[in-house]
């Protein structure tokens, strides 16, 4: 299931890290997501390169969050992997923040707001994709996607989006909580949230959102708000909702 708004550009924004995780082994979830999707639609064709927030105990061993990244270029069929498993994503030397690494300390509900804030565009001197982090005193450099490992997604990317997600292990039984674990009519302090959304032009100018299109694929379990626009947090969203909906 998940919930997501899109459009065409590269992105920058901030997320929180929700800390109510999910003891139940059973399932795999990112229910505090913060991915960055620059998908193609063609699924023949798709490639992509994403960075996220997820809890995956098969693969981490623990229920924590993780920071992650993920590439591909053919639909999940042979290419691509979590992190550093394979070759790919380039991590900068004395990066701020390892693919794999726990995200802590989390934010509590209505309590302390933990937030992380990632950009990813092309370099327009050398085509790669370079990754930062920009919620520290001055933007800290993680790394970089070769150009070469998707030659079609050259400068800019067809599109981009902004989603939460979760897997249904056992639909029997409900699904797993998302964002905060709390629908986004609570609002600040209590649901997930993307905020100070920005997107990049081909030569890595920053500007506003336009034309986000909002799609969620289970509206009775999960929600998401209308984009707003605030004068500290500028443009975001909260999103989220309860485990066990059977949806």
């Amino acid at each position: 299931m998940l919930i997501c708004f899109l459009c065409a550009s590269n992105d920058l924004s901030t997320v929180d890290a929700f800390g109510r995780m999910q003891t139940n082994e059973t399932f795999l979830a990112s229910p505090r997501s913060a991915p960055f999707v620059l998908p193609r639609r063609n699924k023949s064709q798709y490639k992509s390169k994403n960075d996220y927030h997820h809890v995956l105990p098969d693969l981490y061993k623990n229920n924590d969050v993780h920071f992650f990244i993920r590439w591909m270029k053919d639909y999940y069929k042979s290419t691509g992997c979590y992190n550093l498993e394979c070759p790919g994503f380039v991590p900068a030397s004395g990066a701020a923040l390892v693919p794999g690494q726990a995200v802590a300390p989390p934010s509590t509900y209505d309590r302390d707001d933990r937030y992380i804030t990632i950009s990813l565009h092309a370099d327009p001197n050398t085509g790669d994709w370079v990754l930062y982090r920009d919620d520290l005193h001055k933007p800290s450099f993680l790394g970089h996607f070769p150009k070469e490992l998707c030659p079609k997604l050259y400068g800019i990317a067809p599109g981009v989006g902004w989603i939460g997600f979760v897997y249904y292990q056992d639909r029997d039984q409900g699904g797993p909580a998302m964002g905060s674990g709390h629908f986004p009519e609570e609002g600040q302090r209590k649901a997930a949230y993307f905020k100070n959304i920005k997107l990049f032009d081909s030569k890595a100018n920053v500007y506003d959102p336009s034309a986000l299109a909002r799609l969620v694929s289970a509206p009775r379990c999960y929600k998401v708000s209308e984009v707003l626009h605030a004068r500290k947090d500028g443009y975001m969203f909260y999103y989220g909702g309860p485990a066990s909906c059977m949806g």
